[in-house]
């Protein structure tokens, strides 16, 4: 299985099952800045811990053709960013 690893650091502060999205976890980074990941299987963090960059939060859950897609975003203040924008 592929590791999923935090953009940044930040908090954890949501963690739960989301319909269409499966296994979710979400950490805020600054008060409007916000990464979420999807599609995850064997979670390694809690609900309030907090995480550093690189930090190997989960892995990638199987899907039913054994493929392995993660769902990733960037959220600032609650809309939808382009990724690129943020990659350095």
């Amino acid at each position: 299985q592929k590791s999923v690893k935090a953009s940044a650091e930040g908090k954890v502060v949501f963690l739960g099952y989301i319909k269409g999205w499966g296994e979710t976890l979400m950490i805020q980074h600054t008060s409007s800045l916000y990464t979420i990941y999807a599609n995850l299987d064997n979670v390694s963090v809690k609900e309030g811990s907090f995480t550093k960059k690189n930090d190997t939060i989960a892995s990638v859950a199987s899907g039913k053709n054994g493929n392995q897609i993660l769902h990733f975003e960037i959220r600032k203040n609650c809309i939808p960013q382009n990724p690129l924008k943020y990659i350095n």
